[in-house]
């Protein structure tokens, strides 16, 4: 099952991440449970580990975030919440 929000960039919410996501999409996934991220690109892991075991807001992070990786401007090797932060911070 995808749930679908329709924002910019569009978000592909799944349970396990989508091995393929649709150009100028985000998918949102949890079920891997680590510490370092698992996969590059447009996938935002949001399990707890990757959060910092908090909820992440969808307007002010989520969304944010999925531009930043739509821009490609996220370096590989970060967690959830340190993209996050790094999207924050190319922003200002």
């Amino acid at each position: 099952m995808t749930l679908v929000i329709r924002s910019d960039p569009p978000l592909l919410v799944t349970h396990v991440p989508l091995t393929e996501v649709p150009d100028g999409c985000v998918n949102v996934h949890g079920h891997e449970h680590a510490f370092k991220p698992l996969r590059r690109g447009r996938w935002i892991h949001v399990s707890v580990e990757q959060t910092v075991y908090g909820p992440l807001d969808v307007r002010t992070q989520i969304i944010p975030l999925a531009k930043a990786l739509v821009a490609r401007r996220i370096p590989p090797r970060l967690t959830t919440a340190e993209r996050v932060r790094h999207a924050r911070l190319a922003v200002v």
